[in-house]
């Protein structure tokens, strides 16, 4: 159950109509767009994220990394 939950977070943000990945880079602030309340509430989008890095699907960046 918790593997097919972590596919659907995961896969969520690559099927969405708007696409909020710009030049491969995903915004914290699009996080309220695409894991949506109630599914997903929003004290647990730094969990979520926190997820994905630890499973190496994202990398974060810094300000100074991203390209302008």
């Amino acid at each position: 159950l918790l593997k097919q939950n972590f596919k659907d977070m995961f896969a969520s943000i690559f099927t969405l109509k708007q696409n909020y990945v710009t030049n491969g880079i995903l915004s914290t602030q699009s996080c309220i767009h695409i894991w949506r309340p109630p599914r997903y509430p929003v004290a647990v989008h730094s969990y979520l994220l926190q997820l994905l890095v630890k499973f190496e699907l994202i990398f974060p960046l810094n300000e100074l990394s991203i390209p302008s």
